[in-house]
């Protein structure tokens, strides 16, 4: 309409040289392993569990550690592990301030729960964040 002409440029592969998937029989074996239930097998997590570079390994990660303990562990409270990263946090959030990354009503939830339980952070994020 009104002179105009318009103009657009096909891309891609000429059918002649298309690429075509292989017929299924001719791809390899893939285990859809969702559809797996996990069994947990005492032995083998042994085995796992004593074989020796499972513990040097182990052990190199170990010697490379620090912890910092902040509060030492209440007597006869139970430990509490809880994360930080989208639980505690909104890590989605674009925002810097702390108060602001803080999920609604988590210190209520965290003051409520503190009586009976001594409370651990684990987090991916900086040490910044659990500090």
């Amino acid at each position: 309409r009104g002179g105009r002409k318009t103009k657009f440029m096909m891309v891609g592969v000429p059918e002649a040289e298309a690429v075509v998937d292989k017929d299924e029989k001719d791809l390899p074996e893939v285990l859809n392993d969702l559809d797996q239930d996990f069994n947990y097998d005492i032995e083998e997590a042994l085995i796992l569990k004593n074989a020796p570079e499972n513990i040097a390994k182990m052990k190199e990660v170990a010697g490379q550690l620090t912890i910092n303990i902040m509060n030492k562990p209440r007597k006869d409270k139970p430990l509490l592990v809880m994360d930080l990263d989208y639980t505690l946090f909104d890590m989605k959030s674009s925002a810097e301030n702390f108060n602001e990354l803080k999920r609604p009503f988590s210190d209520h939830f965290l003051k409520e729960l503190y009586p009976y339980y001594d409370i651990i952070f684990w987090s991916q994020t900086s040490w910044k964040w659990l500090e």
